[in-house]
């Protein structure tokens, strides 16, 4: 299997920024890793915060879980959750998770090229 097409694999199927790291560029692999990972748990903060307060409302009230009052909590969440800050976040993990499968697989076809033309150049010495 060709760099690239490994690369391309483990950052777009994996995490992005893992291909980068087998092509050992760790900086890239870092910064891209670190852009994914602040933006996800963005999105899981603002998702789970609402969960969250309805939890403490059932227990505040006893503990009993009484599902029309979850059902109306939840739709209360979600009606007062700003969701474009959500949008945005979920937005730039998806464009940083892209030019990361990009990324990677124009590191690796550039490796690949470089790993030919430095193989054949050792043939022509040999001939």
């Amino acid at each position: 299997m060709s760099r690239s097409l490994k690369a391309l694999l483990l950052s777009g199927l994996v995490f992005p920024g893992l291909g980068q790291f087998v092509l050992k560029h760790y900086f890239r692999g870092l910064i891209l890793m670190a852009l994914v990972t602040a933006s996800m748990m963005l999105i899981i903060v603002r998702v789970v915060r609402p969960v969250l307060d309805v939890v403490d409302k059932i227990v505040a009230e006893g503990g009993v879980i009484d599902i029309n009052a979850a059902l109306r909590g939840a739709e209360e969440a979600t009606a007062a959750m700003d969701t474009g800050n959500l949008n945005l976040a979920f937005i730039f993990m998806v464009v940083c998770w892209i030019a990361g499968m990009v990324d990677a697989y124009r590191l690796g076809r550039k490796m690949d090229a470089d790993a030919i033309s430095h193989n054949s150049k050792d043939d022509k010495l040999i001939a």
